[in-house]
């Protein structure tokens, strides 16, 4: 039972709306639940203005004032979420390194060979002729004509073969090497105990900071 001005929940429930004008919000959304939780709240609390009109209005301006300062935590709050809390650490290190090196090669080469070759030759030979062929010829009484010859002979063969060359090459070695490391993980600065609770605080806080901010509208006493 309201003693001085008139409790929150006999505005609700009589059906006049609380938040019938516009603050700004970072999340459309939002907007329901923040103003169901100023309304559970506050619920059995007296206005602390003499009418509704007069409270309305003081609700607005004051929304209007401290909800541009939290949209900001709560934009920040939702980036944070998308973070890992267990992971305070991601580095990647990528190196990439190539390497190119010309080689460029030349060989001469002479070869020379000598040959040599000798080679002797005999032949013994003997011409007879007679007009009697009938006759003796073992004591070459009966030959008409007799002829002897003797033959030796030495043949030399001397030989040179020389042969030059020359090779060129030339080449390119080129080598890559591409390099990357990781590291991520927690580095043991906190427990994750206290990352945990630490996350779970700043969620709850934030809702509970703009409660309290519009505590002043509200009779103190009760």
């Amino acid at each position: 039972m309201a003693k001085y001005t008139t409790q929150l929940r006999s505005i609700v429930e009589s059906g006049t709306p609380v938040f019938d004008f516009d603050y700004p919000i970072f999340d459309e959304s939002y907007r329901k639940v923040l103003e169901q939780k100023i309304i559970d709240t506050y619920y059995f609390r007296e206005i602390g203005l003499e009418t509704v009109g007069q409270f309305k209005h003081f609700l607005k301006s004051k929304l209007n004032n401290i909800m541009p300062y939290y949209n900001e935590q709560y934009l920040a709050l939702e980036v944070f979420k998308t973070y890992d809390p267990y992971v305070n650490k991601d580095i990647t290190v990528s190196q990439k390194r190539t390497n190119s090196q010309e080689s460029t090669g030349k060989a001469n080469s002479t070869s020379k060979s000598d040959s040599t070759n000798t080679s002797e030759s005999t032949s013994n030979g003997r011409e007879i002729y007679s007009d009697t062929p009938q006759g003796k010829l073992s004591n070459l009484d009966y030959a008409t004509n007799l002829t002897d010859s003797d033959a030796t002979g030495t043949t030399n063969d001397n030989g040179s073969v020389e042969s030059i060359g020359s090779t060129t090459s030339e080449g390119v070695i080129t080598s890559t090497d591409d390099y990357i490391e990781t590291i991520k993980g927690f580095d043991g600065m906190k427990y994750a105990s206290e990352v945990y609770l630490g996350v779970k605080e700043t969620i709850i806080n934030l809702d509970q900071e703009i409660l309290d901010e519009l505590n002043d509208l509200f009779m103190n006493i009760y």
